[in-house]
This record gives C-alpha cells, sequence and structure tokens, in this order.
C-alpha cells in the first residue's frame, strides 16, 4: 500500500501506464472521504475556542459539513467533466468514468497539506482569546486571528503549492486514460483548475 501510494504520489506516469485493470472505488471513495474529513476539520478547533456548549459546537459543525460535501462532490465532477470534454476535443479518446475515478487519486497531496494546517490551527488556537458568541463576524475574527500566525500561514502556502502536486498527478491521469500527449493533458488540465480557483480561491 505504502509502495502504491509512493509511485502515485512521486511517478504518476509510471502508475496510471501501467494500471489497466478495472477500476475499484474502494481506494477513490477512501481518498474523497478523508479530503471531506480534513476540509471540515481545518475550522473545527477555531469553533470549539467558543465557550459555548458541546452540543451547539457539534451542531455548527455538522451545518458545515452538509455545505463542504456537496461543494467537493461538485468541484471533482467538473474537474472531470471538464478535463474529458476537453481531452476529447484535442483528440482523446476514453472512457470518462474510468478517468473522473482516478482523478481523484490527485487529492492525495492534499491530504498532506490539509493534515499540517489542521495541526497547524490547533497550536495557533491555543494562542488566541476564548471567544464568547460564534457569529460569523466573530468567526471571521477568529480565523484572522488564526491566520496571522506564522505556522498557519506558512501551512497555507504549503496548501496553495499542493495544487501543482495535484495537477502534476491529474496531468498523467489523463494521459493515459484519454491517449493523448502530456501537453495536451497539461492542458485539459490547467483550464478547469485555474476555472475552480477563480470559484473557489483558496481561503481558511
Amino acid at each position: 500500500m505504502i509502495s502504491t501510494l509512493r509511485t502515485v504520489l512521486f511517478h504518476p506516469d509510471e502508475y496510471f501506464a501501467g494500471d489497466d485493470s478495472e477500476v475499484q472505488l474502494l481506494d477513490p471513495i477512501s481518498i474523497l472521504v478523508a479530503y471531506m474529513l480534513l476540509t471540515i476539520m481545518v475550522i473545527v478547533p477555531i469553533i470549539f475556542n467558543f465557550s459555548i456548549d458541546t452540543a451547539a459546537k457539534i451542531s455548527m459543525v455538522v451545518g458545515m459539513s452538509v455545505t463542504s460535501v456537496p461543494v467537493i462532490l461538485v468541484k471533482w465532477f467538473l474537474l472531470g467533466a471538464i478535463t474529458w470534454g476537453i481531452s476529447s476535443v484535442l483528440g482523446g479518446s476514453g472512457p470518462f468514468r474510468r478517468q473522473l475515478v482516478l482523478l481523484s487519486f490527485g487529492f492525495l497531496p492534499f491530504l498532506i497539506s490539509l493534515s499540517f494546517l489542521f495541526l497547524s490551527i490547533v497550536v495557533a488556537v491555543q494562542g488566541i482569546p476564548v471567544g464568547q458568541d460564534p457569529t460569523i463576524s466573530q468567526l471571521s475574527f477568529h480565523v484572522q486571528l488564526v491566520k496571522s500566525d506564522p505556522i498557519v500561514t506558512a501551512a497555507l502556502y504549503l496548501y496553495a503549492a499542493t495544487i501543482l502536486w495535484g495537477c502534476y498527478i491529474w496531468v498523467f491521469v489523463v494521459k493515459h486514460t484519454c491517449n493523448i500527449s502530456v501537453r495536451r493533458a497539461f492542458i485539459a488540465v490547467l483550464i478547469p483548475v485555474l476555472l475552480l480557483i477563480r470559484l473557489q480561491p483558496i481561503t481558511l
């Protein structure tokens, strides 16, 4: 398993070139679930830094989860649909389902950066005052306090840089699932990634 992850992360061309077996949904689902959980968890330390009862804190986390999960699934589907459409225009051919499923492997690097971001926020909230009423303005204020921490700032830059790592994996997914050149695969990946960043800028 570790050897496979290492190959996907650092040698995706080699991994996807040899992956001719039927795609299993378990690995992609596991990756996406982990990505969703970590995306939600980064805000949890800030919410739990407010002096409200535990039930209210859990309710807020659940509410954010209900919003975050569909957004992540839509981003994944849009990434797959747009890259598949562009690659088809550029002469590619291949099943959409296979490409969509394998694109989930590009979220693996984000699990690393989100874990670091979560840990940095856990440390940062120890140095800010406990909040009283978690209104939107108060939450925003506490988020800004956390973002001012140098370690959190570094973690956010790392998360932004992870997009390049994810793109690196996605390019080779598209190359092998659509049977096109690296250059054309890069174009097919670049356009939807820039679009998604435009629609949802990198923020905490």
